[in-house]
């Protein structure tokens, strides 16, 4: 695609407000990178402006879980010496004060697991009433497949946002998980908009798909309405069938990103776990398509520091609210 066909897909984009279709999308992988940047910057600009909004997560329960995802340090199936473990309340209360003095927004608990143990859920939406009153955060939570019923519960109790990622596309997925199906995780979103709830759900790059398999993530999310889309880079954990697999190549998370924003022009693009992976890459992509972050440790990695994204957030100009 040349640079004046991608400066006629922003002008188009920017002034419908909608996002390119499949074949463009898959086009836009051949344009130049630096005019492709260019591109998504100005569909950023003109829907969130400079404003970079952050989100923090807990495992409030991790390890110990049946599922097969062939990159997750949770899955009991591995051998990755990850230690079950449960949060207490008060854990997790003051770990949403951290987040929010960082300058978080959302804040979200995470189950490990393919559905919710009913005490389990039920502490949940405890805690999830508590975060309410003692918190201004926008609450959000990951906990496997839910029903419709149980996301409105969530909602009554006053979560904001379900989290679920769908990883990869339809066609690659029973490539990274055989004990859940891709549609599993559909009709859980679907369930969390039915119940009033906002989607949050986006994928993990460097697992081996390909560019087809990353346009058919970016468009399944669209057709899911997710206003938040976190893409998270492989972090090979050792004892995972993905332990040995190779980085991605410079620039390619940036072209990824770039083509989300062109497909989810009004979304969130959400730089999630991995940031480290794509080295000098993240400023670009703090200057271009992304508009989120998720800041702080992540489930089983530790991100940066808070401060140390304070400082970077600063130096590039980018405002967080």
């Amino acid at each position: 695609m040349s640079p004046g066909e991608v400066r006629s897909l922003v002008d188009r984009v920017v002034a419908r407000g909608k996002g390119v279709c499949r074949e463009e999308a898959l086009a836009l992988r051949n344009a130049p990178l630096p005019d492709l940047l260019e591109g998504a910057s100005r569909i950023r600009e003109a829907f969130s402006g400079r404003t970079l909004q952050l989100c923090a997560i807990v495992p409030f329960a991790s390890g110990a879980c049946g599922e097969d995802c062939a990159f997750c340090a949770q899955s009991a199936r591995w051998n990755t010496r990850c230690v079950p473990r449960r949060m207490e309340d008060e854990e997790v209360l003051s770990a949403a004060r951290r987040a929010r003095n960082g300058g978080a927004r959302f804040f979200s608990l995470v189950v490990s697991g393919r559905v919710p143990e009913e005490g389990l859920f039920r502490r949940m939406v405890a805690l999830i009433r508590r975060l309410r009153e003692e918190t201004d955060l926008h609450l959000c939570a990951s906990l496997g497949l839910v029903d419709e019923a149980q996301a409105r519960e969530l909602a009554e109790a006053g979560l904001r946002r379900l989290h679920g990622n769908l990883e990869t596309g339809p066609g690659f997925f029973p490539r990274v998980c055989t004990t859940h199906r891709f549609e599993d995780k559909l009709r859980t979103l679907v369930a969390a908009r039915s119940a009033g709830l906002e989607v949050c759900s986006g994928g993990l790059l460097g697992m081996g798909e390909g560019w087809e398999d990353r346009v058919d993530l970016a468009l399944a999310v669209r057709e899911a309405g997710a206003v938040s889309v976190p893409l998270n880079v492989l972090v090979p954990i050792p004892g995972t069938p993905l332990e040995s697999r190779p980085s991605l190549e410079p620039g390619e998370f940036l072209r990824v990103a770039s083509v989300f924003r062109f497909v989810l022009p009004r979304a969130r693009i959400r730089f999630a776990g991995g940031r480290a992976r794509v080295g000098s890459d993240q400023e670009a992509a703090l200057l271009g398509p992304v508009d989120g972050v998720l800041a702080g440790d992540y489930l089983t990695t530790p991100g940066p520091g808070w401060e140390q994204d304070r400082q970077l957030f600063a130096r590039l100009g980018r405002e967080v609210g």
